[in-house]
């Protein structure tokens, strides 16, 4: 029985006493490839494939060049109107390169990630929306420059209360200086978020150097904000009849 093309090969190989990894260093075709057509694997290849690298070889070892070709392709080369698959001879052994694989978690990482990426344009996407939105509600800046303090109606004698009621609370720091019939009872810095009340038989006199954080109740009835943040009015006098505004500075 003549060799095959593998034996030829390994034996030509070992004559020249060169190992498969030292093939490999001076050729540069791969061990897994060399050892396959060492062992007649040849099976499940391209064709143009393996023979590219088998006459390499064969021309590496001194080989008959013409020899071995002819002889591969009269044993591996397709017949007419089978192009698909190929003649295999008996005894020999199926043959493939390592194929990638793409490690699962890196899929389940990547899809992940896009779901986290699509999430952020939806938030980013609302919160613009809801901007926009407000924006639309503000008032104009003219409309807020021109908002005044809402006096309460004169009230009938009858209704009127025995005594001038002030009651405020604040929404930030602020110089504040409160009178009693003429007594002095505060004057300093009201914190943030303190809130008091008085009541006096004749009036009651107020300060502030922060009308925009000053609320007030006057005789039982809500204000809107005295001014605006950072200006400073005096001399609000509150009287069983409501309420006069003094000037601002």
């Amino acid at each position: 029985m003549s060799e095959t093309i593998g034996a030829k090969l390994r034996q030509a190989r070992e004559a020249k006493k060169l190992s498969i990894e030292q093939v490999y260093a001076k050729t540069k075709i791969h061990v897994n490839i060399l050892q396959a057509l060492e062992e007649d694997r040849f099976q499940e290849q391209s064709l143009i494939y393996l023979k590219s690298f088998l006459k390499i070889y064969a021309q590496f070892l001194k080989l008959d060049v013409e020899a071995i070709m002819q002889e591969f392709k009269e044993l591996y080369q397709p017949k007419t109107g089978e192009t698909a698959r190929r003649e295999m001879p008996k005894g020999t052994t199926g043959f493939s390169l390592p194929k990638f694989k793409i490690d699962p978690r890196l899929i389940k990482l990547a899809v992940i990630a896009i779901a986290i990426i699509a999430l952020l344009f939806v938030l980013i996407s609302f919160v613009r929306f809801v901007k926009a939105k407000l924006s639309n509600r503000q008032p104009k800046q003219e409309e807020v420059v021109q908002e005044t303090i809402v006096k309460p109606k004169p009230l009938s004698e009858e209704r009127k209360p025995k005594f001038a009621k002030l009651a405020i609370r604040s929404s930030e720091n602020s110089w504040l200086q409160v009178k009693l019939d003429g007594k002095n009872i505060f004057e300093g810095t009201y914190k943030k978020n303190m809130s008091d009340s008085w009541q006096a038989k004749e009036k009651i006199e107020l300060s502030v150097g922060n009308a925009g954080a000053i609320e007030a109740e006057i005789n039982g009835q809500i204000l809107s904000p005295l001014g605006k943040k950072g200006e400073v009015i005096k001399n609000i006098v509150i009287t069983r009849d409501g309420f006069t505004l003094g000037k601002g500075r």
